[in-house]
C-alpha cells in the first residue's frame, strides 16, 4: 500500500506544492466475506514516510503500520462483483538521526469503490 500527497500539511503548517509526503506498508493481511457479500478486511506491516521535492528524497525509520477496511460488494454477473467500502489506517513510528529524536504518526480515512474479477 502507498499513498502521496503533494503540498502536504505538516503539524499545522502548509508546505509548497513543490514537495510531497508519502506514506508505504508493506505487509500482509486476511478478508472475511459474508454470506451476504460483507467483507472485513485487516493488514498490518511495516510503514514508512518519504519526503521528496523532485531533486533529494527522505525517508523515516520504518515502524508499525495497519489498516482495516469494511464494505459490500454485490455480484453484477458471474465474473464481476462491485463493492463500496469504508477504511482506516495508521502509521506511527520514532525515527532517528543521530542525537535528533522525533515521531511520526499519520490516521488515514477513506471510502472506495472495488472491482472484484472471479
Amino acid at each position: 500500500m502507498a499513498k502521496s500527497v503533494v503540498g502536504p500539511e505538516i503539524n499545522g503548517t502548509k508546505i509548497s506544492d513543490d514537495y510531497s509526503l508519502s506514506e508505504t506498508m508493506f505487509g500482509g493481511g486476511i478478508t472475511h466475506y459474508t454470506a451476504k457479500n460483507f467483507f472485513f478486511t485487516g493488514n498490518a506491516g511495516a510503514g514508512k514516510f518519504t519526503f521528496d521535492d523532485g531533486k533529494t528524497s527522505m525517508s523515516t525509520n520504518k515502524g508499525f503500520s495497519f489498516s482495516l477496511k469494511a464494505g459490500k460488494e454485490w455480484w453484477v454477473s458471474k465474473k464481476l462483483g462491485i463493492g463500496a467500502a469504508f477504511t482506516y489506517g495508521k502509521t506511527k513510528l520514532t525515527n532517528s538521526e543521530g542525537s535528533y529524536t522525533e515521531k511520526w504518526n499519520s490516521n488515514r480515512y477513506g471510502i472506495l469503490l472495488q472491482f472484484t474479477i472471479d
